[in-house]
């Protein structure tokens, strides 16, 4: 755990390239999910998902780690659907745009209520 937040804070720094900030988010995803939800990087990612400073690649990093670690809280699935759902009519690159369209589509179907 100390290795990951050493991690994180290299890629939140002032000026870090990037291609490192890309390499340390791919790293990031393909760690599993601990409990709890590192704080951290779920507002790094929530924050940069849509973020036009960045390159598109960092963005769907961005995109797939956020919806990776809100997927366990349904609180928090809600709000990355939220800003998902605001910020897509406004995203230009297709690559961007569909990785958040999978994400939102590959979602826990909601039960439905019998009446």
């Amino acid at each position: 755990e100390p290795l990951i937040k050493e991690m994180l804070e290299m890629a939140m720094a002032p000026g870090m390239v990037h291609g490192s900030i890309r390499q340390l988010l791919y790293i990031f995803s393909q760690i599993p999910m601990e409990d709890p939800i590192d704080i951290a990087l779920l507002d790094f990612c929530l924050n940069n998902m849509f973020n036009p400073q960045f390159e598109p690649g960092i963005q769907s990093l961005c995109i797939k780690i956020a919806h990776q670690r809100c997927l366990c809280e349904p609180e928090l699935l809600r709000e990355f659907n939220l800003i998902v759902d605001d910020r897509l009519p406004f995203v230009t690159h297709t690559g961007v745009r569909g990785t958040a369209q999978r994400c939102r589509k590959n979602q826990p179907e909601k039960k439905k209520k019998n009446r």
